[in-house]
């Protein structure tokens, strides 16, 4: 800071994993098909790392096409954490529009497929879990905010 004194950090209200709703409904950019990309499997492997075409290691960020909506890595290359409580079936007629999982469990919910994975593995309706303390080389997680309408910038 110019005058000696240091500068408040900004914090950010978005710390908080996105629901698995709320991924799939990014993932799928509107689409009602296997994968935001369509059904075919050869359109995946542009669109995502799995195990057919990665090499079983993780890749940067973005190195594959987008979904329609720009979003990137949304099958394959990492698992991502969602921050609701796995739920193994949910009953489609009392199932909100939004659902958020249990309030409480054993495993969290993970999204996408990873790099060593079967493409069943990665479709946008796909749900894994594992239990919150796990630590794995395929799995990770995406930062997502609210941004208020007065601060955004248009491109």
């Amino acid at each position: 800071h110019p005058e000696g004194r240091k500068k408040k950090p900004r914090v950010l209200p978005c710390l908080s994993g996105v629901s698995f709703a709320e991924w799939e409904y990014a993932c799928r950019a509107g689409t009602t098909s296997m994968f935001s990309c369509g059904d075919d499997l050869k359109q995946l492997e542009r669109h995502a790392w799995l195990g057919a075409n990665s090499g079983l290691a993780t890749h940067p960020v973005c190195e594959k096409l987008p979904n329609a909506w720009g979003v990137c890595d949304l099958h394959g290359n990492v698992y991502e954490w969602c921050g609701d409580w796995f739920q193994a079936a949910y009953e489609t007629a009392d199932l909100p529009a939004d659902p958020t999982g249990p309030e409480s469990g054993s495993y969290r919910v993970q999204r996408g497929g990873c790099m060593v994975d079967h493409a069943w593995m990665c479709l946008s309706a796909f749900r894994n879990r594992a239990p919150p303390e796990a630590r794995h080389d395929n799995t990770g997680f995406r930062v997502v905010c609210d941004i208020p309408a007065g601060r955004r910038e248009s491109r």
